[in-house]
């Protein structure tokens, strides 16, 4: 009996640890799973597309194949209040600079720039915003779009819409 009465309690500890556990943590969902003894467990994923992430990957698709392909990821990471902006793209014979935006709109047909973002460089770019994820998350919809060079900002290069 004491043995069942111990047992019920350290059960009992344990659900109880699980659902702080849960409780506290953030930007992760949540996944029961059956183990081998029937104790449920909790697994955590991590999810980009969780609109309460810190964090939204996007991906940037060639927009003009007959001009250059030109594609890559868009990483937007909230730090400190901010929205840091990197880009990395396939470069080809461009080596930049490209003009980048935040544009208002979906692709491919985006409307006004929301957020100038520097230049693309060699495939490469990184800018801070004065904005949040939540606030950039309120405007959508957005789309992260590429131009061919300062001299041909009319033509786009890659496009990719936020989510």
């Amino acid at each position: 009996m004491d043995d069942k009465k111990f047992m019920l309690g350290l059960g009992a500890v344990l659900v109880i640890v699980l659902l702080v556990a849960v409780a506290t943590s953030s930007n992760t969902q949540t996944e029961k799973v059956e183990e081998s003894n029937g104790l449920p467990q909790v697994q955590e994923k991590v999810s980009d597309d969780n609109p309460s992430s810190g964090k939204i990957n996007v991906n940037l698709e060639t927009v003009n194949k007959d001009v250059v392909n030109q594609s890559g990821t868009a990483t937007l990471e909230e730090k400190n209040d901010k929205v840091e902006v990197v880009l990395s793209l396939t470069t080809e014979s461009l080596t930049g600079p490209q003009p980048a935006h935040i544009h208002s709109g979906e692709c491919p047909g985006v409307g006004a720039v929301v957020f100038p973002l520097t230049n693309v460089v060699n495939g490469m770019s990184t800018t801070l915003l004065d904005t949040t994820l939540t606030e950039l998350r309120a405007q959508l919809p957005l789309a992260i779009n590429v131009h061919k060079s300062t001299d041909e900002v009319k033509v786009y290069t890659a496009c990719g819409s936020l989510k």
